[in-house]
């Protein structure tokens, strides 16, 4: 995660497991994120809470899904078609 996400997005998490609620949950949302290598790429990301069987939660759970190839070609369809 770049740096200057990283103030937000563990402000939200913190909020998330208070609240027992996300504003994002189930919603694939396009974010930029930092490879180990120090590449920047793009990626949806899809969250969720995991929950006790009374309901308390208990964490939650993200799924990344690496998706600039997809980001840079409708940027390049976009852009001819303004061409």
């Amino acid at each position: 995660m770049p740096e200057h996400l990283r103030a937000a997005h563990w402000k939200g998490f913190d909020a998330a497991l208070a609240s027992g609620t996300m504003k994002l949950a189930g919603k694939p949302t396009l974010t930029r994120a930092l490879h180990k290598s120090g590449r920047k790429l793009y990626i949806e990301m899809t969250f969720a809470l995991v929950r006790d069987n009374d309901g308390a939660v208990q964490g939650s759970v993200a799924m990344a899904r690496d998706v600039t190839e997809r980001v840079e070609r409708e940027r390049a369809a976009k852009a001819a078609q303004n061409s």
